[in-house]
């Protein structure tokens, strides 16, 4: 009996996680409403008013924003983990010259404290949000983690300029990539 719940749980985890394919480039991403972060540090990032309780993707105070769908589970997300943040130092770098890109993370499928579990493990130092009913990741198509969007803003339009499953070995090369991948959008 026990063994027919097992099997039973994973056949709907693998149905609700692996249903559907992708937003592909050149579509709009979805308008989703996400917590305002609690850290100041991190409103302060997204370029969010102080008093807000939630805000649009729209509103993050960026041209180009990185998505990254993971979820604390996904062994790839836990070995990708040290390469994003790595990501997210050079993006916040004065070095980089010009650009206007913030990254965060949805935790698909993950609750507030799994969610924080992750972000302390790994020393996560980017904002990240749960969606402990994996709505957001299945009106993304996500069908695995991780899973990184790239979206160019025009107004309060995004649209998808990268879709890409799986991680990255070197973060200056997927830099590089989004660079050129928002130019060709404009």
């Amino acid at each position: 009996m026990n063994r027919l719940i097992i099997i039973l749980s994973l056949f709907l985890c693998h149905t609700l996680v692996f249903a559907g394919s992708p937003i592909e480039p050149g579509q709009s991403f979805p308008g989703i409403s996400l917590p305002a972060p609690a850290d100041s540090a991190h409103r302060e990032y997204l370029g969010l008013l102080r008093g807000r309780t939630e805000f649009m993707l729209h509103e993050v105070g960026a041209d180009t924003i990185i998505v990254q769908v993971f979820s604390m589970y996904c062994p790839h997300c836990q070995r990708m983990a040290p390469t994003v943040n790595e990501l997210y130092r050079i993006m916040i770098s004065p070095e980089e010259p010009g650009t206007s890109m913030k990254l965060i993370g949805i935790a698909g499928g993950n609750s507030v404290l799994e969610t924080s579990i992750f972000r302390d493990k790994y020393d996560v130092s980017f904002p990240l949000f749960p969606d402990e009913s994996a709505r957001l990741s299945a009106s993304l198509g996500v069908v695995r983690t991780p899973h990184f969007f790239v979206l160019s803003k025009t107004g309060k339009t995004l649209t998808v300029v990268l879709s890409q499953a799986g991680g990255f070995d070197d973060p200056r090369h997927f830099l590089d990539e989004v660079l050129q991948a928002t130019e060709n959008r404009r």
